[in-house]
């Protein structure tokens, strides 16, 4: 085996340079400078955190989702000893660690020179006839750790993995025990691969060493990144060693180490969810086991999960003659504001059979205006007051017989929203398995199809009842019931009060896995990152508190068995995207089925509804999608039964009695 050893005081990681080159370093490779040792002082350096941000990405920096936060803590001498986080003026909250002191020798390669065995580290290349070579050497391109860092370059083009290892002087590591290891790493024009570190456990020979586990891969050109696993160690072993290295395609790819550790204990690690609509400061800090506390970091974190949003006020004016219209509606974004050069419009006839526009898959038409209602004024991009919408004048043709505008917009997030399609022909519902109720008419647009009904059950309303139907013939109108004008949801569910006051937070602003009482405060999204396998897998029965809005904006499921109840002190929007919903849902607001009215897709409601401020079904499936309005409910709501048999979940919501249930066949 043959190795080339380096001892360099040359920062050279600039890609217009010769180092970056082959000449740049066979140049390098003939320099061979000796360098002093450097003994380690006492440890007086405070630890580094990073943060990294998971959730879907939209426009101008906002997330268009909630976001998952994750903290990891870093300290090369003493270990992490907590982290301390919070967002914008919230209370901090401090997560502490388990984490002893680092065991790595040389963790920033700054003893020895080019003496391997006082350096700690060794370079190994695995077949050095087929990669043509790599160099190895001490560089002063360093991540804050004193001055110098392992650097490996690849000499020639090949595709072998070229790494420093720490076999000879590794950790004694006990069996069972966690381990943490971490790693800082700089990349140049890596084009294979990439670069990262392996952990091994250490045998009696060589042959009989164990792969443990790999980091993530670092490639191209990356500036210092922190890789980072945790482990626990196998039976059998001495200890533990690292492998850092690189597999490059290319000819003079680099890759530089700084920064090692290994802690025995768990992992330096925070993770939380933030669910909160708006532009945050996410702050932070970690303190290590030395008392050495890092200075605060400040970083910012946009959320806008709700698309733009209302659609009231619609309104029309006649035009030139009486088949044209100016068309006008009300919107409104309060995060991330409107983006006004994304309004548009467009029409929809069955003038002489030409169809629909939408189906027809015509272009969306520019608005004419956006003005601020609050003023009149026009409205510019970032605007968080309501605006309003006016197309030009539309001509629907002078034997039009049916006629239809939608709208659409965009907020600066980037997530589109379109109105309902303002229609005559109207989508229709379906409860099936409970008891439908309104305090005021039941007055629907359209009925169901031929043969179709919209329940299976009793309709009952304190108005009258237009255009929905019992299949059981089971309807009563102008119902005088006593709970008809409470105001508030205390007055229909009395346990409301005593149980809010016994609820616990969601744990990291997830829905749960184990059942129980639970709250959030404030607007709660409840999409990928906040729906947890547990919670569509698990056994439950729970009660959830939100102290604000409930935006859908992910179908999810839930065990059939298992009972939840969404008690929301504000209104519910479904985002249209959704197509199956579990639980059952008391709003103090409105609940919408279609908030943003997104493509034409059936909602499976498992569960109930009650909602004191009303019930908004916006679905249309139209007259030729699959299912379409004529053979298929927009909206089908089905109770599942086990929300009376549950015994758990009938205790939680008040009533700590055996429930015994008498059923008998009733004639008309």
């Amino acid at each position: 085996m043959k190795v080339t050893t380096i001892s360099t005081t040359q920062e050279r990681y600039n890609s217009h340079d010769c180092g970056v080159r082959l000449l740049g370093l066979l140049i390098l490779c003939a320099t061979v400078i000796l360098s002093a040792g450097v003994v380690f002082a006492v440890d007086d350096d405070p630890p580094v955190t990073t943060h990294s941000y998971s959730g879907v990405e939209g426009s101008n920096g906002w997330y268009t989702s909630t976001v998952d936060v994750a903290l990891r803590a870093f300290d090369m001498e003493s270990g992490p000893k907590s982290t301390t986080y919070w967002l914008n003026s919230d209370p901090p909250t401090t997560k502490e660690y388990s984490t002893g002191q680092n065991q790595i020798l040389n963790p920033s390669f700054e003893s020895g020179g080019w003496k391997w065995e006082n350096l700690s580290w060794v370079p190994f290349i695995n077949n050095w006839e087929h990669s043509g070579g790599a160099g190895f050497w001490q560089s002063m391109v360093y991540h804050r750790f004193d001055w110098r860092s392992a650097a490996i370059g690849n000499l020639f083009s090949g595709g072998d993995y070229y790494y420093w290892h720490n076999r000879q002087d590794y950790v004694p590591a006990v069996a069972g025990g966690s381990y943490s290891v971490s790693a800082w790493v700089k990349t140049l024009d890596i084009t294979g691969l990439g670069s990262w570190f392996e952990v091994w456990a250490r045998g009696e020979t060589e042959a009989e060493d164990q792969l443990i586990v790999a980091s993530d891969v670092v490639n191209g050109s990356a500036d210092w990144t922190m890789l980072e696993k945790s482990l626990i160690m196998p039976p059998g072993f001495q200890g533990l060693y690292l492998k850092l290295g690189m597999q490059d395609q290319s000819v003079a790819g680099l890759t530089f180490w700084d920064g090692i550790s290994l802690y025995g204990g768990y992992s330096a690690f925070s993770e939380f969810t933030v669910v909160e609509n708006g532009d945050h400061v996410l702050h932070y800090y970690s303190e290590d086991n030395s008392g050495n506390i890092e200075p605060e970091t400040s970083a910012p974190l946009k959320i806008d999960t709700v698309s733009p949003r209302g659609w009231d006020n619609f309104s029309y004016v006649p035009g030139s003659n009486d088949h044209s219209y100016y068309v006008s509606v009300e919107v409104v974004d309060e995060t991330s504001g409107i983006d006004v050069s994304t309004a548009v419009y467009r029409s929809y006839t069955d003038h002489q059979g030409t169809g629909w526009s939408f189906e027809s898959g015509e272009a969306w038409d520019p608005i004419d205006s956006v003005v601020v209602v609050s003023t009149g004024l026009p409205a510019v991009d970032g605007e968080t007051a309501k605006v309003r919408l006016t197309t030009p004048e539309i001509d629907f043709g002078d034997s039009v017989t049916v006629m239809r505008v939608q709208f659409r917009i965009a907020d600066m997030a980037d997530s589109s929203a379109d109105s309902p399609m303002f229609t005559i022909e109207g989508a229709w519902a379906e409860s099936m398995n409970g008891i439908v109720y309104s305090r005021g008419l039941i007055n629907m647009p359209n009925s169901a199809p031929a043969g179709e009904f919209n329940s299976d059950g009793l309709v009952v309303s304190g108005g009258g009842i237009t255009l929905f139907e019992s299949s059981k013939s089971w309807t009563v109108e102008n119902y005088n019931h006593e709970l008809a004008g409470v105001p508030g949801l205390n007055e229909i569910f009395l346990a409301h009060d005593a149980l809010k006051q016994t609820a616990v937070a969601l744990p990291n602003n997830k829905l749960p896995a184990s059942s129980g009482v639970y709250y959030f405060d404030g607007d709660y999204v409840l999409d990928h990152n906040s729906t947890p396998s547990g919670f569509e897998s698990s056994e439950l029965s729970a009660i959830i508190f939100i102290n604000g809005n409930l935006y859908v904006k992910n179908s999810y499921t839930m065990e059939p068995s298992s009972a939840v109840l969404f008690v929301v002190d504000g209104d519910v929007g479904i985002s249209g995207l959704v197509e199956e919903m579990w639980g059952v849902f008391l709003v103090s607001g409105i609940y919408d089925s279609n908030y943003n009215n997104k493509l034409r897709r059936q909602l499976v409601q498992n569960g109930g509804v009650t909602a004191l401020e009303g019930i908004v079904l916006g679905r249309d499936l139209g007259r030729t999608s699959n299912p379409s309005n004529e053979d298929a409910p927009a909206e089908l709501f089905s109770l599942p039964y086990g929300y009376f048999f549950n015994q758990e979940f009938v205790n939680l919501v008040g009533s700590q009695q055996e429930v015994d249930y008498s059923w008998r066949e009733v004639g008309l």
